[in-house]
């Protein structure tokens, strides 16, 4: 069981680290280089890299770590399987605990 838990804890730790870069590129390439294109790039609010990162460096940031998260969420997944194949055991349970025997 040891095992088992310390396998959890560690593909969810990763699911999280490959959220982070998903997250803050996808905010930068929304945000920062929404408006990189319009008139081939003399638009004044062009900028051709954020951080050190160009705009396609960024996509790449974002396309690798979406990869690597949806990887980890099927490895997620199919060590909650069992969990997820009788959630509605579950959530009967949930509803039987429930004070005041609400439905």
């Amino acid at each position: 069981m040891a095992i088992r838990r310390r396998l959890n804890a560690a593909v969810d730790l990763l699911s999280l680290l490959s959220f982070v870069p998903v997250a803050v590129s996808g905010g930068i390439l929304f945000f920062v280089f929404s408006n990189g294109g319009f008139q081939g790039g003399r638009n004044p609010l062009y900028q051709d890299a954020f951080l050190g990162l160009s705009r396609n460096d960024w996509i790449a940031v974002h396309d690798y770590g979406g990869m690597a998260f949806i990887v980890l969420m099927g490895v997620h997944i199919a060590l909650h399987w069992r969990y997820f194949w009788h959630i509605n055991r579950y959530l009967g349970r949930a509803k039987e605990r429930e004070p005041g025997g609400a439905e």
